[in-house]
């Protein structure tokens, strides 16, 4: 296997991991002082106390978006679109209807479970295609929801903006695993060979924006029954070049190039960031045999099975859950932030992540019942502390997507079209705790959104859950926080408005 493939595979790119001897202690961008990340003493009020920070984060981003009708913001009244098929009324009646096809999932009670009011009074319910999340009362105790509100319909800029917090074309534009790493490495007191944050099948958060290179997050982005990401993994211990030689030559032409940068004389070569770049990464592609030692090819193996009438050869959701938990938990591991973008479990059938503009019912009932099973499942229950699952006092899970379901049927076949004027993405655990259950904003009964927040104030409100500055250069600014007037303002509104911390 070439070098530059493994490269390709792994999503390395120019600088995937740590950067290792080679990364000055930098401070941070602005002007304040101290290292990159830390709150300015002038904002400490608004940090979260250190009992309440997240040790880590879980990201499960909802590939074509999550319908809140039927899972998260089920109102049952009768001026909610009863007369005319709206929102919850939609699809409840026949053979394709949520009941009946609750029922050939197996699952049996009460199609709804009440939850919380919204910001309007009115109650709101967690629907069928909830479960098995909502079975755990534990999750429950803790679940925050925040209704969200854009006007991107499209997948490719709607999914920029839901995982970035701004639009395409911003110099800012880079997923939340850079801020991490890059914080995680200039507080590092010894170098690590390994990533601080990774995505799995995330590409698209590869970008950096304004990060240096080497705070580019590892991506794992692989199809589990094509087998090049494992054995790219076991490539990891043998030599990148093709033989002694070779690498001889490279490291020739190296010296020659750095040479030519550096006057005569002088002990170190003019200021590079490409070469510095290159640096880190042949630095790190050196030690990746670390990582193949936490990612064994076994955490890849496909494994076919039925959920809810499908069946299915490889079940991607399992596949990458567990791996994002083994990231997570691996005592070799110093992982702090995972986002799997899931696309649910492979099927020909259901081929199209969760964007259901035909047959919604029965294909949702399936997949979006699946991803909560398997959610659940790497999650340790109260008292349980298996060491491979996660623990919610510990771990910050968030589920996000680009946009929502439309509150009408689309066309004949019983689908939904994109919908982002409002709908709902979730938090629990961490700081998310039974103190800050509840819901942020409201959705009403014509379907728009009240008080909504932006996809920048929960991507900025992740990293103050880690205890991370979100208003670095390369970040956010406090313009992206709702009506905030200043830093301090738009901290403390991440704070208690969208992680409800309020002492």
């Amino acid at each position: 296997m070439r070098r530059r493939d493994f490269l390709r595979w792994s999503g390395l790119g120019a600088a995937g991991l740590a950067a290792g001897s080679l990364l000055p202690r930098l401070g941070r961008s602005g002007a304040n002082e101290g290292a990159w990340g830390d709150y300015p003493a002038s904002a400490a009020s608004a940090a979260l106390p250190a009992a309440k920070l997240a040790k880590n984060v879980l990201e499960v981003f909802v590939l074509g978006g999550l319908c809140p009708w039927e899972t998260f913001y089920a109102v049952d009244r009768d001026d909610w679109g009863k007369s005319d098929g709206r929102m919850w009324f939609t699809f409840q009646d026949g053979p394709d209807g949520v009941p009946a096809w609750y029922a050939k999932c197996g699952f049996s009670g009460p199609l709804l479970q009440p939850f919380r009011t919204d910001e309007n009074g009115v109650m709101v319910n967690l629907g069928p295609f909830a479960e098995p999340l909502r079975s755990r009362k534990d999750i429950v105790a803790r679940l925050r929801l925040h209704v969200m509100s854009h006007d991107l319909f499209p997948h490719p800029p709607a999914r920029i903006l839901a995982s970035m917090g701004a639009t395409g074309g911003s110099p800012r534009l880079a997923g939340l695993g850079c801020a991490v790493q890059h914080h995680a490495i200039t507080h590092a007191a010894a170098p690590s060979p390994l990533p601080y944050a990774y995505g799995i099948n995330a590409g698209i958060t590869d970008l950096i924006g304004l990060h240096p290179s080497w705070a580019r997050p590892l991506q794992l982005t692989f199809a589990p029954q094509d087998g090049k990401l494992p054995s790219a993994f076991q490539f990891a211990h043998s030599s990148p070049y093709a033989s002694p030689a070779a690498e001889a030559l490279a490291k020739r032409w190296y010296a020659d190039y750095a040479a030519r940068l550096t006057w005569p004389g002088a002990l170190a070569r003019v200021r590079s960031a490409t070469l510095d770049n290159y640096d880190v990464a042949d630095q790190q592609f050196d030690r990746l045999g670390n990582v193949a030692n936490v990612v064994s090819p076994s955490e890849f193996a496909a494994t076919p099975g039925n959920f809810c009438g499908a069946e299915y050869t490889a079940d991607n959701t399992r596949i990458q859950l567990r791996l994002a938990a083994h990231l997570l938990t691996h005592p070799g591991s110093v992982a702090r932030y995972v986002t799997v973008h899931d696309q649910g479990y492979a099927d020909t059938d259901l081929a199209d992540a969760y964007d259901f503009h035909t047959d919604y019912v029965r294909r949702g009932s399936a997949r979006m019942t699946h991803l909560w099973s398997e959610l659940i499942a790497i999650l340790n229950e109260p008292g349980e502390n298996d060491p491979t699952k996660l623990n919610l006092d510990e771990t910050l899970v968030v589920v996000t997507s680009e946009f929502g379901r439309d509150p009408l049927p689309q066309g004949v076949n019983g689908g939904r079209n994109h919908y982002p004027g409002a709908y709902v993405t979730l938090m629990f655990g961490g700081p998310i705790g039974p103190d800050q259950q509840g819901i942020v904003g409201a959705i009403d009964n014509s379907a728009s959104p009240v008080d909504a927040l932006r996809p920048a104030e929960t991507r900025a409100a992740i990293l103050a859950a880690l205890g991370i500055w979100p208003f670095e250069m390369e970040s956010f600014a406090f313009g992206d926080i709702g009506p905030a007037t200043s830093e301090l303002d738009a901290a403390t509104r991440l704070k208690e408005v969208v992680l409800g911390v309020t002492s």
